[in-house]
């Protein structure tokens, strides 16, 4: 459900915007990433135990789909909506006991778990031509929400055990975006953007890679992105790293 309100929210911003475009751009990526996840959430009286989702849980990477509509405001300027869905599975056989929530999880015993993250990006950039037709500097201004949901499941037990715990947070981030064409159809790219919180967590999402224009309509991109982002309050903390290397392609209208 608050994914959805951010989606909502984030299309009843953007869209506006539509009629006054020079150009609208859709992105869609194909992108393989590494997991590595932590955790350690307290409930109760008990403290919490901090794990590994990959080497203690047995989740594994997954490829996962990234979408972006951009609409050009102006010749140097444009509105940007990005939406990535990440869920990931596990099933192991647990060897340590592990505090959940609240609950605990005792070594030995079957472990399924879920890890879903719903991560949605609004953003303004704006590129000033330090070399007309070759080379865009400029900054990135984006609001960021996430949704990650955790669940841990242990059905063979008498009673079944399930704990879930959600995460949910909207903030704002800044960045840097880069784009060099060495050549007329291709375009090298490269972005930063993110946030510190101190003690209390950060977020940084970055990205390079090349776009093949190989129509006025269509492009190839490939490249590399890394996505992280840490929260932290009281004795809890939930910490999510994606990384690896995307494909796929860009329609313009």
């Amino acid at each position: 459900m608050r994914a959805q309100l951010l989606v909502s929210l984030a299309l009843f911003v953007a869209l506006p915007g539509v009629a006054a475009a020079q150009r609208i751009e859709l992105d869609g990526r194909y992108w393989i990433p590494e997991v590595s996840a932590r955790a350690k959430i307290e409930g109760g009286p008990l403290p919490g135990t901090e794990f590994d989702f990959v080497k203690d849980l047995g989740i594994d990477d997954e490829p996962l789909p990234d979408l972006r509509l951009s609409i050009f405001t102006g010749p140097n300027s444009k509105l940007r909506l990005g939406y990535t869905h990440a869920a990931f599975e596990g099933d192991t056989i647990i060897g340590r006991t592990i505090q959940f929530n609240g609950t605990d999880y005792p070594a030995s015993t079957r472990v399924v778990s879920e890890l879903d993250l719903h991560y949605l990006r609004l953003g303004w950039i704006w590129q000033l031509p330090v070399i007309p037709g070759k080379l865009r500097v400029g900054p990135v201004l984006e609001a960021k929400g996430f949704v990650v949901e955790a669940t841990l499941k242990a059905p063979a037990t008498t009673p079944p055990l399930r704990e879930t715990e959600k995460f949910a947070i909207a903030l704002p981030s800044i960045g840097l975006a880069i784009d060099w064409s060495p050549h007329p159809v291709v375009d090298l790219f490269a972005e930063v953007s993110g946030l510190t919180l101190g003690d209390r967590g950060h977020v940084v999402d970055a990205e390079a890679g090349v776009r093949v224009n190989l129509t006025r309509f269509f492009a190839i991109i490939g490249g590399y992105r890394l996505f992280e982002v840490r929260g932290e309050e009281d004795s809890s903390f939930a910490r999510l790293r994606l990384s690896g290397p995307f494909v796929g392609a860009t329609l313009r209208f």
